[in-house]
């Protein structure tokens, strides 16, 4: 696995990384195993996305892009300092906006299009540096969107070759598509709608060349949405998945000067993490596959649960120059 940061914090979860991907001034790559300094998560690598942070002075920046589907994306940002060279700030919005993919025919023979995309993200950004030899780095970002964007295209051949389902499909004049088609039928208005936030803080203290940091972070991440699996115009299978996950992250650093025969880096960490999931399968023709009397509320696979993780660890490293 590879672990991804966000500005130096640690996301579990892989949708709690799209904020990220917006105002970026790098992005920091590390092949290989990484545990060492980046935690069990990361024997195949680390990747670090670096923010635009605030600047001494007066700086801002927009951007368009337009292109087909009727796709457009706004960027602004604005930063500099406020009122004191000790004090800076950067704030930057992106909102972007497409047509979808994907034609969807409904069971009353109209059409729409769903595999669209309609999002909005922001990222504040402070910088205070009390003294010369103390800084403090304070980030906020929120991510939402509100679209079909999260849409299931493939029926597999283990369900479509099911002589009940096929005939259950047909009897409601459900059409499976071909294989790779754009044009698809439901008989339900899929959605996608995750919020993504997050905030953190970084102490950082220079003690002549030795360096100490804390850095601390709350995050949640809470992807929402509902699919129709069948990709037909009959009701047959529809899935509702969600997430309610929040963690909490502490590290602290202590690192030698650079440039000299002998460096090292020693380090703490606490990490703590809550998941409620929901995962649920509606498969109406249940009740008549098995022969079961009718049931408008069969029936439901319900994939639910709870996941809960707390960890700590000790860490450093040392080089010597021969």
């Amino acid at each position: 696995s590879t672990a991804f940061h966000l500005n130096g914090v640690y996301l579990s979860r892989s949708a709690g990384a799209i904020p990220g991907f917006f105002d970026v001034e790098r992005v920091e790559v590390l092949r290989g195993p990484q545990g060492t300094l980046y935690g069990r998560n990361a024997t195949g690598g680390s990747v670090n996305v670096i923010s635009k942070g605030p600047s001494s002075q007066f700086a801002s920046e927009a951007e368009l892009t337009v292109g087909n589907y009727s796709h457009y994306r706004v960027l602004g940002a604005l930063g500099g300092p406020l009122g004191s060279e000790r004090v800076t700030a950067r704030l930057a919005v992106q909102a972007e906006q497409r047509d979808g993919y994907t034609d969807v025919m409904r069971p009353d023979g109209t059409k729409d299009d769903i595999e669209d995309q309609r999002d909005i993200m922001a990222r504040l950004s402070v910088r205070l540096e009390p003294t010369d030899t103390f800084s403090i780095d304070l980030i906020g970002d929120y991510y939402e969107a509100d679209d079909a964007g999260s849409v299931w295209l493939y029926f597999g051949p283990g369900a479509a070759t099911n002589p009940f389902l096929r005939q259950y499909i047909a009897a409601q004049g459900g059409v499976v598509p071909r294989v790779r088609s754009r044009d698809i039928g439901s008989d339900v208005d899929a959605f996608n709608r995750p919020k993504i936030w997050g905030v953190s803080g970084k102490l950082t203290w220079t003690f002549g060349d030795y360096t100490l940091s804390s850095l601390s972070a709350y995050r949640v991440t809470r992807p929402r949405n509902f699919n129709d699996l069948d990709v037909t115009t009959a009701n047959a299978i529809t899935q509702f998945r969600s997430e309610d996950d929040e963690q909490l992250s502490q590290e602290l650093q202590m690192v030698s000067p650079a440039g000299r025969d002998f460096e090292w880096l020693l380090g703490a960490y606490y990490f703590d993490e809550s998941n409620d999931v929901r995962n649920e399968y509606l498969f109406p023709f249940v009740d008549d596959m098995f022969g079961l009397p009718a049931d408008p509320t069969c029936c439901k696979l319900r994939l639910n649960g709870q996941a809960n993780t707390e960890a700590s660890a000790i860490f450093g490293e040392a080089n010597y120059d021969f």
